[in-house]
């Protein structure tokens, strides 16, 4: 039984990350001594277990100090930065740091690098538009871009293994990053009753300020749909969207969820913040189309604000839902255009092409039995292939095939 470390510097990305994050640990906790470590103490087994939707009962929870230094502090040495990640990874024969940030060093014989997407690059870890840089003299730039290289180096080389979830974000670290990560296979999710589809469409997100799932457009498109389209075409008056989305509690947050409510005011949309697996598997059985328009408004130099991770889609799409989703991102990797699902780039289009799938109700069948046989294909043994072939010789990883 080997020992494997897992680490986030904050504990606070994408719950679809944070769901592989989970699975992961699972998997490799059937064979081997598993340990979070945590700078937050109120993080327990429990909580993440459930956070995260995964068996983590074999797992172990390890506080460590948060250092006291940031991320952004070039003037930190290079030997005290190392000192201090030899604490946390050293003891680990496998360390595996999930981070969208420049990685701390690690000091295990075996690093893997875990990344949902890259959240900078060179000039901006280091703050090279900041005012201080900008006051700097040509030598002293010159020096301390030299120091700056060899420290941006010397972590991202400390790990022999990059992993990420999509093919988008593989470009990206590239980029940004200058490594091509192993892309780890996608799962489907939970497995799903089969129920009496309704005249339903859902909407799964997270709740922010930022906005970036936009929530305002698609509540839009539905008074859209519901004024102008339900009558024009016969459809049943019956139509409902359920708005399902994680919120952190922040109160501009919260304020945001209460004007999506305004907004939504006088019309059949119902949202509901932080809603348990159960409501979220529900609500998928019963649904006709998920609608995404992450993405929307922005371009090829905003890719942040994009979908990195197509479990969302998979998981509708498990459920024979018919993703009607904004083209943007990673999407297009689990999205066969009119097959299982549709791409949309104008905002017309996502109401136009739900409307003709439901004029044309003899496809709906079709396109939801469609999206039904790509998830089949998300199945969790290929995660577990994937780990073995990647840990081989380091860690044992089952598949349930063996079993």
């Amino acid at each position: 039984m080997k020992k494997v470390g897992i680490y986030q510097q904050k504990w606070n990305t994408s719950y679809d990350s944070q769901h592989l994050l989970g699975l992961i640990a699972q998997i490799l906790s059937e064979r081997n001594e598993v340990e979070f470590i945590s700078h937050d103490s109120s993080l327990n087994q429990e909580r993440m277990g459930k956070a995260m939707g995964a068996d983590l009962s074999r797992t172990s929870v390890r506080l460590v100090d948060s250092p006291d230094w940031t991320q952004n502090n070039s003037s930190f040495s290079l030997k005290s930065a190392r000192e201090f990640c030899q604490e946390i990874s050293a003891p680990y024969e496998v360390f595996l740091n999930a981070s969208n940030d420049l990685p701390i060093f690690c000091n295990a014989k075996n690093g893997i690098l875990l990344t949902e997407f890259p959240g900078c690059d060179f000039d901006v870890f280091f703050e090279h538009n900041s005012l201080g840089w900008k006051n700097t003299g040509f030598i002293k730039r010159f020096f301390r871009k030299r120091k700056e290289a060899l420290i941006w180096s010397c972590r991202l080389s400390s790990y022999q293994k990059h992993w990420c979830f999509s093919d988008f974000t593989r470009q990206w670290c590239g980029k940004k990053w200058q490594i091509s990560p192993k892309i780890l296979p996608l799962v489907r999710g939970f497995d799903l009753e089969k129920m009496e589809k309704k005249p339903l469409i859902v909407v799964l997100g997270k709740f922010s300020e930022e906005n970036l799932d936009r929530h305002d457009l698609l509540i839009n498109a539905f008074q859209d749909f519901v004024d102008k389209m339900i009558s024009r075409l016969g459809l049943s008056p019956d139509w409902k969207m359920l708005i399902l989305g994680e919120c952190d509690g922040a109160e501009k947050n919260l304020e945001f969820v209460e004007r999506l409510r305004e907004k939504a005011y006088g019309y059949p949309i119902e949202i509901i913040v932080n809603p348990d697996q159960e409501k979220v598997r529900v609500s998928l059985a019963e649904a006709l189309f998920l609608w995404n328009a992450k993405g929307y408004e922005t371009n090829e130099f905003q890719p942040e604000c994009q979908e990195h991770i197509g479990i969302k889609i998979l998981k509708a799409q498990n459920a024979g839902v018919i993703p009607i989703v904004f083209h943007a991102g990673c999407v297009s990797e689990v999205i066969r255009h009119g097959m299982n699902g549709f791409l949309w780039s104008k905002y017309r289009e996502m109401i136009d092409f739900t409307s003709a799938i439901m004029v044309e109700e003899r496809i709906l069948p079709i396109l939801g039995q469609g999206a039904f046989e790509n998830a089949k294909k998300y199945d969790e043994n290929m995660l577990r292939k994937t780990l073995s072939e990647e840990v081989k010789n380091v860690l044992e990883v089952t598949s349930r095939e063996s079993e």
